[in-house]
């Protein structure tokens, strides 16, 4: 059974410094608006993003914080 992650980043924590855009193995992310996007929830889920974010403004539904 899969389970369904969604992939969300805080538009008021985001600083659009691109750190997630750059560790994201599958290129995943994108700027829009000077601010973080996920292009797709068609990731890989193994969470890079969320891990370099310095504002923690990424996050992946089903992990634990």
């Amino acid at each position: 059974m899969r389970f369904r992650h969604e992939i969300t980043i805080d538009a008021a924590r985001c600083i659009g410094c691109g750190r997630c855009i750059g560790d994201c193995p599958a290129s995943n992310l994108a700027v829009e608006g000077k601010k973080v996007a996920p292009l797709t929830q068609a990731c890989i889920m193994c969470a890079h993003c969320v891990a370099v974010c310095p504002t923690s403004a990424v996050s992946i539904s089903g992990f634990d914080e």
